[in-house]
């Protein structure tokens, strides 16, 4: 008998802490410079807007913008379990976040893709910057005083 695949629903409510947690951690994200489950809490509690696919009770995706409300968003952290990958989850968190973007008229939305997703966020409408303008990222360091 083949095994059927649980119903999807999505919330646009912040998760439950344990949960969050527990989806984050299989991203390998959290091995470098480690995270506390409230930690991370504090962190989406401070997102501009967050949405949710649960499988029943199970959270088994997230993704969520931060933004100034005004004219930028930036697409984090969007994650689906391994074991719920394909089968559009993905897509609909995305589009979740796109529409809310669109709703709150904010111009521009950005992300940085992790590596083997660009088709993925090119057939949602993203671009990827032209190579003399990429996106870059600090890496800290001690910073000079200030004069």
């Amino acid at each position: 008998m083949a095994e059927m695949t649980p119903e999807i629903s999505y919330s646009d409510e912040l998760p439950d802490k344990a949960a969050y947690f527990k989806l984050f951690e299989c991203t390998g994200w959290n091995r470098e410079n480690p995270l506390s489950a409230d930690r991370l809490h504090e962190g989406i509690q401070k997102s501009w807007f967050i949405t949710c696919a649960y499988a029943g009770n199970e959270l088994v995706g997230s993704a969520r913008l931060v933004s100034d409300s005004v004219v930028y968003a930036v697409v984090m952290d969007v994650i689906v379990l391994q074991s719920h990958r394909r089968m559009g989850i993905g897509r609909e968190l995305m589009l979740r976040l796109l529409r809310h973007s669109q709703r709150e008229n904010i111009r521009h939305v950005q992300l940085f893709c992790a590596r083997g997703y660009l088709n993925f966020y090119s057939e949602l409408g993203f671009v990827a910057r032209h190579p003399e303008a990429p996106a870059m990222t600090w890496a800290p360091r001690e910073l000079p005083a200030s004069a």
